[in-house]
């Protein structure tokens, strides 16, 4: 609220002190000269013996001060309009009464006659350096970059002290917030971050006038541009949750080339090509395998006897291959692996039988599935049996383990042997032995020890091998 206070002195610089000299504050002021004033005064003082006064405060509003020396009155009206050079105050407090949602508080104007683009006024911030020599540190200027009427433009150019310049750093017109010189300034330094940026649909991010843009094109979509432009995580990993799509460019010519996760939900790494194209493996920019509709081609593959020779591999006719390689099928169903390595037909369609394949007799006949378990070789049956005596998932020919005591257990089967001579093959899962007694065409007992001989509780493999 305001609080009014003045001093009241004679021509010859005395105090004036009577009971005559009064000071009057009126409200709902107007332009009179009369010496009354309009209504009541609201606050009344007189001035004390060094001719000061002063007022109560009084409520917010518009006041003209009246102050009466004797006969003579002078006026003090609130739209008194003053010229001044210089100001010393301890605080400035601005004010105004006018009781609107939107108040001008302060008019700051140039008065350039000439009226060019690029006028310019501008509020200075200064203070005293180190030697006592007032400084400018900090300006704030309005600039009129158009001055045309109706077509007027405007400009606020922010200055700051550095390195002792006083230099423009920022600029803010009816489009941008920019720096006044290019790469002039940080958006933020290394301890003073921003906690978010907000773009709006359609932003850009735009490096160097174009050598790099981001776009935002669409609500879910950023589109990177720019001439060769790469991009390098130099540290880190690049998380997609779907695929990436290469599209048209320089080593890629067809958006139908694609890399990423299969379209069947497989969690395959899908790599794909268009029709007559070809999938190339490379070294220091040289092929070492070429992938192509029907053929494999480029440098050994693999080492030692593993190794896939060199050359081309394509769908071949039914030819031998190295000792130790396994040739490359050919695509039907007409043709099989003979034990020379070699794909052939079949020369009869007629089926083994369980006597041929235990005789292992030389005839014209292929071996079905099912009779496959009857060969010699073949293990007749097999399991894993752990510690506690239970038997383990995933076993052939096993019907029931049972656990008879330390380290003792009944394996019954569930497809006879058809004698009680067979072999039997054993390992403990740790350090002891596994013994096998009192087998029978339909069981037989296991027995597991630990190092020292002492019947223990032992994790075991096993497998049995004869006749059925």
């Amino acid at each position: 609220m305001p609080d009014f206070a003045g001093s009241l002195y004679s021509n010859a610089g005395v105090a004036r002190d009577t009971a005559a000299d009064t000071v009057a504050i009126f409200t709902d002021a107007t332009e009179a000269t009369d010496t009354t004033g309009t209504g009541s005064a609201t606050a009344l003082t007189q001035t004390d013996s060094a001719g000061d006064w002063s007022s109560l405060s009084v409520a917010d509003g518009l006041y003209d001060v009246r102050i009466t020396d004797g006969s003579s009155i002078r006026w003090r009206r609130y739209n008194d309009r003053i010229q001044l050079r210089e100001i010393w105050v301890g605080e400035l407090s601005v004010v105004n009464q006018t009781n609107a949602v939107s108040n001008q508080i302060l008019l700051l104007r140039g008065n350039n006659s000439t009226r060019a683009a690029n006028d310019e006024i501008y509020v200075s911030m200064s203070m005293e350096d180190s030697t006592g020599g007032e400084t400018e540190f900090a300006r704030i200027t309005a600039v009129g970059t158009t001055v045309t009427a109706l077509s007027e433009a405007g400009r606020i150019d922010f200055a700051v002290m550095t390195a002792g310049t006083l230099a423009d750093e920022l600029q803010l017109t009816g489009t941008a917030l920019a720096p006044s010189t290019n790469d002039g300034l940080a958006l933020g330094v290394t301890t003073l971050g921003y906690a978010d940026l907000f773009l709006a649909t359609g932003a850009v991010i735009n490096w160097n006038n174009g050598e790099v843009t981001i776009t935002e094109t669409d609500a879910n979509t950023l589109t990177i541009a720019g001439t060769a432009t790469l991009i390098d995580i130099a540290a880190g990993i690049l998380e997609l949750n779907n695929a990436v799509r290469f599209d048209t460019g320089v080593a890629i010519v067809a958006a139908s080339y694609s890399a990423g996760r299969d379209a069947d939900v497989t969690n395959q790494l899908h790599l794909n090509v268009p029709t007559g194209a070809t999938l190339e493996f490379s070294v220091n920019d040289v092929a070492q395998a070429v992938f192509g509709a029907s053929a494999l081609t480029g440098n050994v593959v693999g080492t030692g006897s593993s190794q896939v020779a060199q050359g081309s591999h394509t769908t071949p006719a039914a030819t031998a291959t190295a000792a130790g390689h396994v040739p490359v099928p050919p695509n039907n169903t007409t043709t099989f692996l003979r034990g020379d390595m070699t794909f052939a037909a079949p020369t009869s369609t007629a089926e083994a039988t369980q006597t041929e394949v235990e005789a292992e007799s030389a005839v014209a006949a292929f071996v079905p599935p099912d009779l496959v378990k009857n060969s010699p070789g073949v293990a007749k049956a097999w399991c894993s049996i752990d510690s506690a005596g239970t038997l383990r998932t995933l076993d052939y020919n096993i019907a029931t383990v049972g656990d008879t005591g330390i380290g003792n257990r009944d394996v019954n089967y569930t497809t006879a042997f058809s004698g009680s001579i067979y072999a039997n093959v054993g390992n403990p899962e740790t350090a002891g032995e596994v013994v096998f007694t009192s087998q029978t065409t339909v069981d037989v007992n296991l027995l597991t020890f630990d190092s020292a001989g002492v019947a223990a509780d032992r994790g075991s493999t096993q497998a049995w091998h004869g006749d059925q």
